[in-house]
């Protein structure tokens, strides 16, 4: 069990095979196609439903390929009008993923500060824009990391 802290809750879902029951091609090879594995007592969807509802955590899933749809799709419906869920194709690229989990972040955080503001047009004090603010925190995190390895 996670004990989220802050104001920003976002979770990033990576997976190439969807969960237990999801699979939408009959058994597929699923050992569960009910959905719950031996030591789980609570449906999927309840729990998802509980991490965006009482937890007010969004989602970002990313597309592998086209065996998790189905499971993709009841994601979806626990994020009615698609409001905290999105669903990122990694054939696409990594640029795209990173710049999808840096535009969240950044309309999270916009949204906790000024929660009625335009984030394309948002300035900071110093006159940067909010994404060349974000560009910059990403280099300074990337070099961080580099510097670590």
């Amino acid at each position: 069990r996670l004990e989220w802290r802050g104001d920003v809750r976002v979770a990033v879902f990576i997976a190439d095979a969807p969960a237990h029951g999801y699979s939408g091609q009959g058994r597929g090879g699923d050992d569960f196609p009910a959905g719950l594995c031996p030591d789980q007592r609570t449906p999927l969807p309840t729990l998802l439903g509980r991490l965006a509802n009482e937890q007010g955590v969004d989602l970002l899933a990313t597309k592998l390929n086209s065996y998790t749809d189905v499971f993709y799709n009841m994601l979806a419906e626990q994020y009615p009008g698609g409001d905290g869920f999105g669903v990122l194709s990694l054939t696409d690229g990594a640029h795209k993923f990173k710049a999808a989990i840096m535009g969240a972040l950044s309309e999270a955080v916009l949204s906790l500060i000024a929660p009625s503001a335009d984030a394309a047009g948002v300035q900071t004090f110093d006159g940067t824009t909010l994404s060349s603010l974000t560009a910059t925190l990403s280099a300074s995190l990337r070099e961080s990391l580099d510097a670590a390895a």
